[in-house]
């Protein structure tokens, strides 16, 4: 699993020059859904995520984290 597709191409290419086969020897994933893995040889797999939906999980979770610490912080007590 590649952190994006262009390192996915580049982990092809040099999977290709060491004699494996894709995906018979190694697996590999993407991760952006670019254009540019429709090209390639084998088909590049690829996943795609909605930024709108990666936008609302962090926030969300930020927003988590905000109150966990508030609460932490409302409990201690300074004598």
């Amino acid at each position: 699993m590649c952190s994006n597709d262009v390192t996915a191409i580049g982990v092809l290419q040099k999977a290709y020059r060491a004699g494996l086969r894709v995906p018979d020897d190694l697996s590999v994933i993407g991760f952006d859904n670019i254009h540019l893995t429709q090209m390639t040889t084998p088909p590049l797999t690829t996943i795609q995520m909605s930024c709108f939906e990666l936008a609302r999980a962090a926030v969300w979770r930020s927003s988590r984290r905000s109150r966990g610490r508030r609460r932490r912080s409302a409990t201690i007590h300074r004598d």
